[in-house]
């Protein structure tokens, strides 16, 4: 289970930091995507720290669990609100990344969870 955990945790940190990367380059396909949703231009560079952080203690909770128990549960917080803020702007095509992320976080927080316990 802690390898499995570990597993989640790297690769939801390198999607995430890439997802940071993208917005705080302003990539055009994410850009839309933000502006479907209606996420205010000057939110934007705090969802990618928000990000950054997150997956900093993803990589953490492979040595200190708590924190990337703390940080999955954060991920999954978030992607629900990103799906939130899809539906309420009528933009249900841009809710199925968020799902699949959030059932990785929430997968990766029941890993490390059950097993810190």
């Amino acid at each position: 289970m802690a390898l499995t955990g570990a597993v989640l945790a790297v690769l939801l940190a390198v999607v995430m930091a890439s997802s940071a990367v993208a917005k705080l380059r302003r990539q055009p396909d994410v850009e839309e995507s933000l502006d479907r949703a209606e996420v205010a231009r000057p939110l934007r560079p705090v969802l990618a720290g928000v990000e950054l952080v997150g997956s900093l203690g993803l990589v953490a909770g492979i040595w200190v669990r708590w924190a990337g128990v703390a940080a999955a549960v954060g991920f999954f917080v978030y992607f629900v609100l990103a799906i939130v803020a899809h539906l309420r702007a009528g933009e249900i095509r841009g809710v199925s990344v968020p799902f699949v992320l959030a059932l990785i976080a929430g997968a990766t927080a029941l890993l490390w969870g059950t097993e810190a316990a």
